[in-house]
């Protein structure tokens, strides 16, 4: 039994908006006030042993990432409605094992493809390298189930699955990127700015890493439906069709924007423009289109 069917108005978005802006305050705010003492670590005024600071900045970083991931979450459910179909807890598990996979294939293959020769080595290549890995990553476990599992044939709960890979990715790669800079910092902070330094990358690498669920979410749903409309050979190549798409978007990010703009505000305002248009012309219009799908 499917949910009822919900149109995505603007209602939808009014509590997940509030839910983003305040994780994105509070999780702002705790790295910025434990990572004005990450310098006494540097130090030596804080033992090693004593981790308060760096750990209290990757609660920060969990605040305000995780807050805009399930921000968008939670929209999606109340687009699609409040039933789901039976095995929809499993779709959620399923595409958490999926993100954890896909956080643990696509660095190991990405490393591997550091030293390849010409432009696949340069930065740029670096960036649609990554790009295409890290799609292909996030939709692994999920596609399996897609061919495998027959009721993971179901568009909703193949969106889930897919959905969630990506967005665990999301906030295990943002929170890592934020612990790799928080651990440097304890060996080079000199004094307590160092706490808007960390607190504005917890800022810009929401706005970043929110791309994730949305490139994945925008195929998934193209892929899965085509699956259940299509003859087998059109669904193959309206799949991969999808899954090129969700890299080229992919690739505006890394390979783009990240080798194009190397300020660091100014880079993370255009991801945060790139990341508003992929939920405006690319998320958005497929999670209508899935929402369509959905009967009582």
């Amino acid at each position: 039994m499917l949910g009822r069917v919900t149109s995505p108005r603007s209602h939808h978005a009014l509590l997940p908006i509030l839910l983003a802006v305040v994780s994105a305050v509070v999780g702002i705010t705790i790295a910025y006030l434990f990572g004005s003492h990450i310098h006494e670590l540097a130090k030596g005024e804080v033992l090693n042993s004593e981790r308060g600071p760096l750990l209290g900045v990757l609660l920060g970083a969990t605040v305000g990432i995780g807050g805009l991931i399930f921000a968008l979450l939670w929209y999606s459910y109340r687009v699609l409605g409040d039933r789901h179909p039976a095995h929809f807890g499993q779709a959620i598990l399923l595409g958490l094992v999926g993100g954890s996979v896909a956080i643990v294939v696509a660095p190991a293959l990405e490393n591997a493809a550091a030293g390849l020769p010409g432009w696949l080595g340069s930065t740029q290549g670096s960036g649609v390298i990554a790009s295409f890995v890290e799609e292909a990553a996030k939709l692994l476990v999920p596609v399996i189930l897609l061919i495998f599992v027959a009721r993971f044939r179901d568009p909703i709960l193949g969106f889930w699955t897919a959905f969630v890979s990506g967005a665990w990715f999301g906030l295990l790669e943002g929170v890592g990127y934020v612990a790799s800079g928080v651990i440097a910092a304890t060996k080079t902070a000199t004094d307590s700015s160092e706490g808007i330094v960390l607190g504005l990358d917890v800022l810009l690498r929401s706005w970043s890493d929110i791309g994730h669920p949305l490139t994945t979410g925008g195929a998934a749903v193209i892929i899965w439906l085509a699956a259940v409309h299509a003859g087998r050979g059109k669904a193959v190549v309206i799949g991969i069709g999808a899954f090129l798409a969700a890299v080229a978007l992919h690739a505006l990010d890394d390979g783009v924007i990240g080798v194009y703009i190397t300020e660091g505000l100014l880079a993370g305002l255009a991801v945060l423009v790139l990341e508003i248009l992929v939920f405006a012309f690319w998320f958005r219009p497929q999670l209508r289109r899935l929402a369509g799908t959905v009967t009582t």
